[in-house]
């Protein structure tokens, strides 16, 4: 065999040695945890079969989920029903694992690190391991409340503290029964749905913000220090041969900044923002984790701002958070949270606390920073402006007595907009209280055809004075 051949066949080994290292690692880097989980997984079946699954619970000590044995069968429990099933989400032997019980699989199962040292004895002696334990950062009472004033709507809600990230609530409507036997039941129908209940509206949910990004303009109109700057609205103004109109079409006269944040004036907004240029209101938006990925505990959506040069007339779009701008119901309880919090946006988190059988903790999630978003002195101008917009302005239905709440309604046309006039959605978010912030909430309510000051609001409220009664 000459040496060409020799050559190439090492050369040949190697890649193909090499294709397979790249596999391996990829499988073990992003995959593990997926196919650890799957349902087709017969070792892990195996596992859990001589494994009591870990019990969930919220911030306060109340169970979420726990799993107990009934005879020689292990049933997992879901005692508030759907209430968490786009948080917790489900353990099935027939259909897997979804959320939370499918990322944190192998603490549940008490399968890692202390646990799965614990644990050893118990297989020497063929009892059963016992999984950790997780805490969530969760409020149980500000989860309901935010769930029963959801009502009809779907759509989601999301409360986060402003100056850790943890996540206080996170409703999403659809929602299903995640309990085994009623998966069993409704399976297919739950499937088929147009409403598609399996979708975790909260992460993965993608909507114009509408008047809520006008929380990014101002804070934009701050930085390049066009504050002072007043616009004559007639209640409708053409960029570009496109007309852009305030609700319907009411003329505020000469404008400031403070008055059109108040009234939520599109003219004003469009007018000013379309002034300022695309690098400027791409940046903001980057550093508001727009077009960013994000590692959550939960599947995530990225959050959407137009790449490429934008026109003027995008510019103003943009600037109403309309046009090509789609968000995440988390992503805009981030933004709102960043605001309240001097400019810091945290990094979001849901588990708290991991603890091995043997009450050893595993995990403690610290806070941590995300994005230095805006300056103080910005963000400070910005909560004034949405404390004013609640006393004074269109978010009054969030008003707290005895707590200065900061808010920014919004009403989004989306694509459904164009066959029916009254398919908007109406979209709350707020923090409070003003001058020292505990929580921020964001409430998004699909095709309500109504107004965010009017039916998102008050769930916003709600949410907030159930928090704050702690």
């Amino acid at each position: 065999m000459n040496s060409k051949k020799v050559t190439f066949i090492l050369v040949l080994f190697s890649a193909l040695f090499l294709s397979l290292v790249v596999y391996l690692t990829g499988i073990e880097l992003y995959y593990k945890d997926e196919y650890a989980s799957s349902n087709l997984n017969q070792r892990s079946l195996a596992r859990e079969e001589n494994s009591l699954r870990g019990t969930i619970y919220d911030k306060n000590g109340e169970t979420l989920a726990y799993s107990k044995m009934e005879g020689d069968v292990q049933k997992r429990y879901y005692p508030h029903i759907s209430l968490y099933s786009h948080v917790i989400g489900y353990s099935s032997k027939t259909y897997g694992k979804s959320m939370l019980e499918k990322r944190y699989n192998a603490d549940l199962l008490g399968d890692n690190g202390v646990s799965a040292v614990f644990n050893l004895k118990n297989m020497l002696s063929g009892e059963m391991n016992e999984g950790n334990s997780l805490t969530l950062t969760i409020d149980h009472r500000v989860q309901k409340r935010i769930n029963d004033m959801m009502g009809r709507y779907n759509g989601a809600a999301v409360a986060i503290d402003p100056k850790t990230g943890a996540i206080l609530a996170m409703v999403s409507k659809p929602d299903f029964n995640p309990n085994d036997t009623y998966l069993k039941k409704s399976w297919q129908s739950l499937t088929d749905s147009d409403d598609a209940p399996f979708l975790s509206r909260a992460v993965m949910g993608l909507y114009p913000p509408g008047s809520t990004y006008k929380m990014l303009t101002a804070s934009l109109i701050y930085e390049n220090g066009l504050e002072g700057t007043e616009v004559e609205d007639e209640g409708r103004i053409t960029i570009d041969g496109k007309e852009f109109t305030n609700t319907k079409q009411k003329a505020y006269g000469k404008t400031s900044l403070e008055d059109a944040f108040r009234v939520s004036s599109n003219v004003y907004f469009a007018s000013v923002g379309s002034q300022i240029g695309t690098a400027k209101h791409r940046n903001l938006a980057e550093r508001f984790w727009f077009n960013k990925p994000l590692e959550f505990d939960l599947p995530y959506s990225k959050s959407k701002y137009q790449s490429g040069s934008m026109e003027e007339v995008e510019l103003a779009a943009a600037s109403i958070g309309q046009g090509k701008t789609l968000v995440t119901p988390l992503q805009l309880a981030m933004m709102t949270a960043a605001i309240a919090n001097d400019g810091v946006m945290m990094k979001p988190y849901l588990v708290q606390e991991i603890k091995a059988p043997g009450g050893f903790i595993t995990k403690n999630t610290r806070p941590a920073e995300l994005s230095h978003a805006v300056d103080v002195e910005t963000a400070r101008a910005v909560k004034e402006l949405m404390v004013d917009a609640v006393n004074n302005g269109t978010g009054t239905n969030a008003r707290i007595w005895g707590i200065d709440v900061g808010g920014k309604t919004g009403t989004a046309e989306n694509e459904r907009t164009n066959e029916d006039s009254e398919a908007t959605h109406a979209l709350f978010v707020s923090f409070a209280p003003a001058d020292d912030p505990q929580i921020a909430v964001a409430v998004i309510l699909e095709y309500a055809g109504n107004t965010g000051g009017s039916i998102a609001a008050p769930i916003a409220r709600e949410a907030m004075r159930t928090y704050l009664k702690k």
